[in-house]
């Protein structure tokens, strides 16, 4: 059974799968090091803006991101990753941001 929580980011909301999360503690509450992060795309992203995001891990800055911006590029290479984050777009029913299966390097 799929367990749906509410992560919550600088007065942005975003729905996760919580069970297709690392068995880390905490997870969703535990990146509290992207604080300057979300900062920079609150501050420079609009609708009519875009950003390229690579290293999505599981879309914890694309869910607030696409959010701002016009669309997001997203890059990240881990098939599982992936699949994760495509999960949740789908149910944060996200539109704007484009999945690129690539690394860079």
């Amino acid at each position: 059974m799929d367990s749906v929580r509410t992560v919550k980011r600088r007065g942005v909301s975003y729905l996760v799968y919580e069970n297709e999360t690392p068995t880390l503690a905490r997870y969703w509450e535990w990146d509290v090091s992207h604080d300057p992060t979300y900062e920079v795309l609150e501050r420079f992203l609009d609708k009519d803006h875009s950003y390229i995001d690579v290293g999505v891990h599981l879309g914890q800055t694309i869910l607030y991101g696409s959010q701002f911006a016009k669309s997001v590029y997203a890059i990240e290479p881990d098939a599982e990753a992936l699949r994760i984050t495509k999960r949740n777009m789908e149910l944060n029913d996200v539109s704007n941001v484009k999945l690129i299966p690539k690394a860079l390097g």
